[in-house]
């Protein structure tokens, strides 16, 4: 105690170290005895923006952040072997454990410094476990971490990637009640086994009966924290894609609902082969695109994977073109500028983004046309008003707003007629 006290009155007194206007500075010691922490990293978030800046205790615990701008700051501190903490001012928050999601607000005014604060850090645990699937195989590659790590925006506190047993160890984890749990991944992995499941899309430890409440005490570790994870199926498909001798920068994409493109498939030219490849079980759109000289030419195909198999096969053929006018309901020229039309493929109840297809710009007439599109669309605009949107979409009189147009092998749709107004 008697060294706690030396160590606050020295770094609160203004004659010791004299006042730093603009500055935040303090010490960092240990809750247990009072002794100072050196090396310990500093990180402060605040104006502008959310900045992050950081500095480092020395021998004496003290640290001192110069020069900042005036404002509202939170500050927390990590040292290895012990759990992260907020600084406080002075003497700790009534009931604050330091190690919740926002810690307390330190305000930096105009007329000076702050020259009074404190992290006291706790001893940590440790966690250590294996992640596998309902069958015991070991899941490489996914972020395993504690709940509720410390200001958002400081580096990760607590989180590690499995290897290749499945394994993971937690250092400097916070004493008390914790839950471990496993982060979504949407990285492939490339350990992953080559049957049974992929690496992409990881659902990660989707609700609490998932993951594992531990205790953590100080200075101990709790070993066998063992995580059970579900993970999608997985298939290896091949396919065939027919394509013209001079065809060129031929890619095959596997689009999922919604039109997020989720891989490259493999392809190669000389055998039109596609495959094989790793593809979780789900509804997808197969999607080819290539080039013949001047001429785009592309393929699509709706499948269902839900087992091992050939794709269907496709060939590439020449995209089509879609022409048409945008106006309001009562034939006028919408009134606004930067209005921009495209369209997507619409199969299934829902819209594919095509990688590599592009949207046009309406001219000044309300005209615009559409190139290297194939397939069912339905069209969508941006650049509407605000509260307006597309109303009815017709050809030769009749709606196509729900059906879509289908735009076929080297088709030129014209006489599109986009209807804008106040949404309904």
């Amino acid at each position: 105690m008697v060294a706690t006290l030396a160590l606050l009155q020295a770094v609160a007194s203004p004659t010791a170290h004299g006042a730093h206007a603009g500055g935040l500075a303090g010490v960092v010691i240990q809750a247990e005895n009072g002794a100072p922490i050196a090396g310990a990293t500093v990180y402060a978030i605040g104006p502008p923006t959310q900045r992050l800046t950081t500095a480092r205790s020395g021998t004496d615990g003290r640290w001192r952040l110069p020069d900042l701008p005036t404002g509202v700051y939170r500050v927390v501190v990590r040292a290895p072997g012990f759990a992260p903490a907020w600084v406080e001012q002075g003497e700790p928050s009534e009931g604050h454990t330091g190690d919740g999601e926002s810690g307390p607000r330190i305000r930096l005014a105009p007329e000076g410094g702050r020259e009074d604060l404190v992290a006291r850090l706790v001893r940590a645990g440790s966690i250590s476990g294996r992640v596998t699937t309902a069958a015991g195989v070991p899941v490489p590659d996914v972020v395993v971490t504690v709940e509720g790590a410390p200001v958002l925006g400081t580096p990760p506190i607590g989180q590690v990637l499995t290897g290749r047993d499945g394994r993971y160890r937690l250092e400097d984890v916070a004493v008390g009640e914790r839950q471990v749990v496993v982060l979504p991944n949407r990285m492939p992995s490339n350990r992953a086994p080559d049957r049974g499941w992929s690496g992409f899309f990881h659902p990660g430890t989707t609700s609490r009966d998932q993951a594992r409440t531990v205790r953590v005490r100080a200075g101990a570790h709790v070993s066998d924290v063992d995580i059970v994870v579900s993970l999608p199926s997985a298939h290896v498909v091949t396919g065939q894609l027919a394509a013209p001798d001079a065809a060129e920068d031929v890619q095959v994409r596997l689009l999922s609902n919604g039109g997020r493109t989720v891989r490259t498939l493999s392809y190669l030219p000389r055998s039109d082969a596609i495959g094989p490849d790793i593809v979780e079980a789900g509804r997808y759109v197969v999607w080819a695109r290539g080039r013949d000289g001047q001429r785009t030419l592309a393929a699509w195909q709706s499948v269902d994977i839900g087992s091992d198999g050939a794709l269907p096969a496709m060939s590439l053929v020449e995209t089509g073109t879609l022409r048409g006018r945008v106006r309001t309901a009562s034939g006028g020229l919408i009134p606004h500028e930067n209005l921009v039309v495209g369209s997507v493929l619409w199969t299934d109840g829902h819209g594919f983004e095509i990688l590599g297809e592009r949207e046009v710009q309406v001219l000044g007439d309300g005209s615009f046309e559409l190139s290297a599109i194939l397939g069912p669309r339905r069209l969508y605009a941006r650049g509407l008003p605000e509260g307006w949107a597309i109303i009815d979409v017709r050809m030769a009189g009749t709606s196509v707003l729900t059906s879509g147009i289908e735009v076929g092998t080297a088709d030129a749709v014209d006489g599109v007629e986009v209807i804008v107004g106040p949404g309904r």
